[in-house]
């Protein structure tokens, strides 16, 4: 902190030194993936019935089809719980260069953000996941008989739940826009029938199968986010005010200026400018003005209260 209650700025370091450090901290988040790709693999079998249970049975279409559907398995699973790891060290690596307000945000930030992304995908697997395979068979009558891949199933699985967990980060979207005051609650809910529309748009854009079923299902799903959360930023308004994070603009909206001159000395419209004294005036009044001084004449000239 400086003297005058600003942050002072953070010390520069040489170029190399921020290679360096980008460097290992790398090596982390890749150490990090694969101890998390190994747990995955090992656990293969009871992952596999876990995800595929909502579609049923599956079959497999070549040879090499179980091991490429183990190995991506294997790749996301650490991807996901390598995840908590590389966002630590991101942070470590960025946290220098922030303010200390915008590193109270993101302290709160990254373990809400974690937290919904898996709910997000728990309530696709277990909610969206069934309701939209019921459908989707549902369709195909007693004449077709369902023969599903397993890579396919899987991938059908994957797109599904992790399109819910990115939908479920509209809250910490929504409260964070508010709390840095870019958007108020008011105005969230007056342009409700843009993020309908916009919902609709993402869903169309996200969902794996062209069937309107699932992307209806994922819209409903965001819509209902995002009225969530604008009632939760609401709430949350007033704490967030409490401890600084949302700046607070005067009640009047309107910054008035401190008053010129010493009201106990007269008007402050009278203060005596030098350079605001007309050349029509003459040198006298010129020079008169700036012996006066900015305060108006001194105490005990002509013209001056006692």
């Amino acid at each position: 902190m400086t003297p005058d209650g600003s942050e002072a700025p953070a010390e520069r370091r040489p170029l190399i030194e921020h290679l360096e450090e980008l460097r290992g901290r790398l090596w982390w988040c890749v150490l990090a993936v694969m101890a998390g790709a190994g747990l995955t693999y090992a656990a293969r079998e009871s992952l596999l019935a876990w995800l595929l249970a909502p579609v049923g049975a599956v079959v497999f279409t070549s040879v090499a089809e179980p091991l490429l559907v183990e190995l991506k398995l294997a790749a996301w699973g650490g991807v996901l719980l390598g995840s908590p790891m590389m966002l630590w060290q991101t942070w470590k690596f960025v946290s220098a260069g922030l303010s200390s307000r915008e590193q109270r945000l993101v302290n709160w930030l990254l373990p809400v953000s974690l937290i919904l992304f898996a709910a997000g995908a728990w309530v696709g697997l277990t909610r969206l996941v069934p309701l939209a395979v019921r459908f989707l068979l549902s369709v195909a009558g007693e004449q077709m008989l369902p023969m599903l891949s397993v890579s396919h199933s899987l991938g059908f699985v994957g797109s599904l739940m992790l399109a819910c967990g990115v939908m479920a980060q509209t809250p910490l979207v929504v409260i964070l826009l508010a709390a840095l005051g870019i958007v108020t609650p008011a105005f969230l809910l007056y342009h409700w029938r843009g993020a309908l529309v916009g919902s609709f748009v993402v869903a169309a854009v996200v969902t794996p199968t062209p069937d309107v079923v699932t992307q209806t299902l994922l819209a409903g799903l965001l819509v209902a986010l995002y009225l969530g959360s604008i009632g939760l930023a609401a709430l949350l308004q007033p704490w967030l005010r409490a401890r600084e994070i949302t700046p607070q603009a005067p009640a009047s909206g309107v910054v008035r200026p401190a008053p010129l001159g010493d009201p106990q000395r007269g008007s402050p419209s009278l203060r005596c400018s030098a350079s605001l004294v007309p050349p029509a005036a003459g040198h006298r009044a010129r020079s008169a003005c700036a012996a006066a001084g900015p305060d108006g004449p001194p105490r005990g000239a002509p013209g001056s209260r006692p």
